[in-house]
C-alpha cells in the first residue's frame, strides 16, 4: 500500500509541475521587456486622389514577441510588419506581447501611433490660390469648420487691408509699405544723398558753361 502511495506521489510530481515549473522568471521578463522596447513604430503617407493614405510600419519584431493592434485584434508578426490606413487623425494602439513559451501572451509594452489630421479644404482650388489662408494648411483639424465658415473667413481674408490681389491671381501682403516703414531712416538718407549728388553734378555742368 505504501509503495502504491509513493508511486502516486511520484506520478503527480512528474506530471503536474510541467506547467508550474515553466515559470516566467524575472530575468526573462526583463529581457523580453528590452526586446519589446526595441520595437519601432513609424508612419508615412502618399497622396492619392487628393487624400493621404497612411502606411504604419512596425519594425524590429523578433520571434520572442508579437504585436496586436488593439481595435481590430490584428496580430502583427515578424513576417507582416506594415499595413495601410486611410483614416487621418486616428491614434493606433499596439500592444506588444511575449511569444516565449514560459511567458506566453504576457503584455510587455504598449505603443501609440497618432496620425496627423488631414484638412480636406487644403485640396480645393481656393487653397491653391490662397495657400497662406488659415484654413488651407494640409495638416490641421477642421472637423468643426463647415463650408459656410470656411467661405465666410476666406472672404474676410480677401477683403483685409493686408491683402492685395495681383494680376496673376496670387496674393501679396503689404510688403512694400512694410519695407519702407521698417527702413524709413536709411531710405531717406539714400534719397537725400542721390539728390545731393544730382545737384552737385548739375552745378558742375553749369559752371563749365
Amino acid at each position: 500500500m505504501r509503495g502504491k502511495f509513493l508511486i502516486l506521489i511520484f506520478a503527480v510530481f512528474c506530471v503536474v509541475p510541467l506547467d508550474c515549473m515553466a515559470e516566467c522568471s524575472y530575468e526573462r521578463q526583463a529581457e523580453l521587456s528590452r526586446i519589446a522596447a526595441n520595437v519601432q513604430t513609424s508612419y508615412n503617407y502618399s497622396v492619392v486622389e487628393k487624400r493621404p493614405e497612411f502606411t504604419v510600419n512596425i519594425n524590429n519584431i523578433t520571434n520572442d514577441v508579437y504585436v496586436k493592434e488593439r481595435e481590430t485584434d490584428s496580430i502583427i508578426t515578424k513576417e507582416i510588419n506594415d499595413f495601410d490606413i486611410d483614416v487621418s487623425g486616428k491614434t493606433m494602439i499596439y500592444d506588444i506581447y511575449s511569444n516565449d513559451g514560459n511567458c506566453k501572451d504576457k503584455l510587455l509594452l504598449t505603443k501609440y501611433v497618432t496620425l496627423p489630421n488631414y484638412n480636406a479644404f487644403s485640396a480645393i482650388n481656393d487653397c491653391t490660390i490662397y495657400p497662406e489662408f488659415k484654413y488651407c494648411k494640409m495638416w490641421m483639424n477642421t472637423e468643426n469648420i463647415t463650408q459656410e465658415v470656411f467661405d465666410s473667413e476666406l472672404e474676410k481674408y480677401k477683403a483685409s487691408d493686408a491683402m492685395v490681389i495681383d494680376d496673376d491671381g496670387g496674393t501679396n501682403g503689404n510688403i512694400i509699405i512694410e519695407f519702407f516703414a521698417q527702413n524709413k531712416k536709411w531710405i531717406m538718407i539714400i534719397t537725400a544723398s542721390i539728390i545731393l549728388i544730382m545737384l552737385l553734378l548739375f552745378v558742375k555742368r553749369r559752371m563749365k558753361k
